[in-house]
């Protein structure tokens, strides 16, 4: 029988789940055990451990080894820095160097891929807090949240809760997530609740993106003053003329974080451009920082923005007797 004979449906679920599939699905997929010992013995097919079939000249990928981690096991999910990376968390993207296998167990599975950072659960993940992504079982977004709490330092959770709320994801999903996740020996709930309770207090726009966060700490000055962030701004009549990263509004000065994502391209080019504009008719000065000098010239930009706030003071007379 030709070898694409054999692989029939078996292949076709693979194909939709990186490459990998298990023994038990392929016999429903019409594959019986002398088909998998041929398909093996022609180098078809791999089985990296038991019941984990993958077809072999597929490029080995991360996604690959998460399924193969994960794929027929009713209580192994992908977690934490791999959950973040498959819900593209800001932070945990593929270009973010996050090469990490991480899994939530139940206490007594083994788990044979030895570079894997296990985590155990004696009490199973609501069904709520589990998800499928691209074919491969994971933690939902906020249940990832919540676990990733416990692993990295308070700005990556601040990071974290910015993209889930930028997705318009609710902050009581996040809170209910992080009550049902609460264990005395992770920290991680407890930090997450008590950053959802500071925002529904401070009651803010959620930035834009982490790099206004970046730029936000560099401004740190007494020079400076007072930094509004996502700053609303409106003519004389009452209309809005547009939102601007960060703002001193004392002095009438709009700061915009220039990264490629948001401000690069025709269309978005124009945006700000007639927002600038019309800022400009009601008397604001905009002005624009790029990623690498904001991280790695921190002290140049604050002095700049501070000889800048300086300057637009006296030109608008403020302070004078």
């Amino acid at each position: 029988m030709p070898k694409r004979a054999l692989v029939g449906g078996a292949g076709l679920f693979a194909a939709s789940h990186h490459a990998v599939t298990t023994c038990s699905q392929a016999a429903i997929s019409g594959l019986t055990p002398s088909h998998i010992r041929l398909l093996k013995s022609q180098h078809v097919l791999a089985e990296p451990r038991r019941g984990v079939l993958i077809f072999a000249g597929s490029p080995p990928t991360w996604e690959q080894r998460l399924a193969a981690a994960t794929i027929g096991r009713a209580q192994v999910v992908g977690s934490h820095r791999s959950a973040g990376r498959l819900h593209n968390c800001d932070g945990f993207g593929e270009g973010d160097g996050n090469e990490a296998i991480d899994l939530t167990v139940r206490r007594g599975c083994r788990v044979l891929d030895r570079n894997a950072t296990r985590y155990q659960l004696s009490q199973w993940l609501a069904p709520e807090d589990a998800i499928v992504i691209s074919g491969i079982a994971s933690t939902s977004l906020a249940r990832t949240i919540v676990d990733l709490a416990d692993i990295c330092e308070p700005a990556v959770v601040e990071r974290l809760i910015d993209d889930f709320e930028r997705r318009n994801n609710s902050l009581g999903w996040l809170e209910a997530t992080a009550h049902r996740a609460q264990r005395r020996s992770r920290p991680g709930a407890a930090i997450v609740l008590a950053e959802v309770a500071k925002r529904r207090t401070r009651r803010s726009r959620v930035r834009g993106s982490w790099f206004e966060k970046v730029i936000e700490e560099c401004l740190r000055s007494p020079i400076i003053g007072v930094v509004s962030v996502q700053h609303e701004l409106r003519d004389d009549d009452g209309d809005l003329i547009g939102y601007f990263d960060l703002a001193v509004p004392e002095v009438r000065l709009g700061i915009e974080g220039h990264s490629r994502s948001f401000h690069v391209g025709t269309a978005r080019e124009t945006i700000d451009e007639r927002r600038d504009n019309r800022a400009a008719l009601v008397g604001w000065d905009i002005r624009y920082l790029g990623y690498a000098d904001a991280t790695k010239t921190p002290q140049r930009i604050r002095r700049y923005i501070e000889q800048l706030v300086v300057r637009r003071r006296r030109d608008l007379g403020i302070g004078e007797t």
